[in-house]
């Protein structure tokens, strides 16, 4: 660490300290790829039952209203909790709600592996929108916050993320059907998102650090230098 301390005045201090950084490297990697991370669990969450649909149906004996509403839920469910998600991320920052996000799609992911009935596998698809929701509104922001402008084009890679998580799904699923597991597939497929959530929850418990912008926007100068120190590696006073 450098020993000149860099003085942040306030949140264009931040910013104009972040624009002129020349890549998104170190620990703001570290929180970068972290972001896209979870953008990853939301897409492989909702493409987990792709595959399972139809044996899902025939073990669950599920009439075809029950399917339209298991399979649009979490999308609905998502959209709800958008600016939910918005909203907590403004008033608690941005790890919270996002290791938050993670225990929702966990728990709602091991609820519908273990449902012995409709119901219970409607409450964990709940909780897998409500995480969807969340996790996509605060992990768009912190992707922006650390990306310096000249990179503003890598953002878009959250689209590839979206894409390679639900090929993984269809992968994963013919692992699972070469296991001979019969209409349980489903659960399999389910289960794979609960172990890669319980994952991704650690690592962003772990490793995430506070956006020195918002803690900027609240006036919490001290909080932002000690982040940024924390992510850039070298001194900063307020």
């Amino acid at each position: 660490m450098q020993n000149s301390a860099i003085t942040l005045r306030g949140i264009d201090d931040v910013i104009a300290f972040i624009d002129s950084s020349p890549g998104i490297r170190g620990r703001a990697g570290v929180v970068w790829w972290l972001a896209l991370g979870g953008l990853f669990l939301d897409a492989f969450s909702n493409s987990s039952l792709s595959a399972g649909l139809g044996p899902m149906t025939r073990d669950l004996q599920l009439a075809p209203a029950q399917v339209a509403l298991l399979t649009s839920l979490a999308a609905w469910v998502a959209i709800a909790f958008n600016p939910i998600g918005g909203w907590m991320a403004d008033r608690w920052g941005r790890v919270r709600p996002l290791v938050l996000a993670k225990l929702l799609a966990v728990v709602g992911a091991v609820l519908v592996v273990l449902a012995s009935d409709y119901a219970l596998i409607l409450v964990g698809r709940f909780l897998v929108g409500a995480a969807y929701g969340i996790d996509f509104a605060i992990a768009m922001a912190v992707l922006a916050e650390f990306t310096p402008a000249k990179f503003k084009s890598r953002l878009n890679t959250w689209q590839g993320m979206w894409y390679v998580a639900v090929c993984s799904n269809l992968l994963l699923a013919l692992l699972f059907h070469s296991w001979d597991v019969g209409d349980a597939i489903w659960r399999y497929s389910v289960a794979a998102t609960a172990v890669v959530g319980l994952a991704i929850l650690v690592l962003q418990y772990l490793f995430l650090v506070e956006s020195p912008i918002w803690l900027a926007r609240r006036e919490r100068l001290d909080a932002a230098a000690q982040a940024m120190a924390r992510i850039y590696g070298r001194a900063f006073s307020a």
